[in-house]
C-alpha cells in the first residue's frame, strides 16, 4: 500500500509556528531596544545643545570684566526645561589655564528612566 502524504503533520505545523514566533519575539525586541535608544539618544543631543547654548552666550561677553569672574559677575545660566529634572551649571568653577587663558565647563545633568545622567562640555577662552 502507497500513503499519499499531502498534508501537514500536527507537529510540523507547531515547530514552524514556534520558529515563526521567536523570529517574531526578536525583531520586537530590536524595535524596541531600538525606540529606547533614540529616546537616551535625544536627550543627550538636547543636553549637548543646552551646553553649546551656555558657551555661546558667554563667549559673547567681554573677557576683561566678565570671564575672569565667571560664574558670579555677569552671566546668569537660564532655566531649561527640555528634559526631565535637568540642571546647568559651572562645573568646575571656571579655572584659568594661563595669564590670557580660561577653561570654562559646563555641566547638564537630567532624570532618564530613573538614572542621573550627565554630560559636560568645555571650551577655553583667550584674550
Amino acid at each position: 500500500m502507497k500513503l499519499n502524504r499531502k498534508g501537514l503533520s500536527l507537529i510540523e505545523v507547531m515547530i514552524g509556528v514556534f520558529v515563526l514566533l521567536v523570529s517574531i519575539l526578536a525583531a520586537l525586541s530590536g524595535f524596541l531596544g531600538s525606540m529606547f535608544l533614540n529616546n537616551s539618544s535625544n536627550n543627550l543631543t538636547t543636553a549637548v545643545n543646552d551646553a553649546q547654548y551656555v558657551l555661546e552666550q558667554v563667549k559673547g561677553l567681554d573677557y576683561a570684566t566678565c570671564i575672569q569672574n565667571l560664574p558670579n559677575a555677569c552671566y546668569t545660566i537660564p532655566t531649561f526645561i527640555n528634559l526631565s529634572g535637568e540642571t546647568v551649571a559651572f562645573d568646575p568653577a571656571p579655572t584659568t589655564i594661563g595669564p590670557n587663558i580660561r577653561k570654562i565647563a559646563v555641566k547638564v545633568s537630567w532624570q532618564d528612566k530613573g538614572q542621573t545622567r550627565s554630560f559636560s562640555l568645555a571650551s577655553y577662552f583667550a584674550k
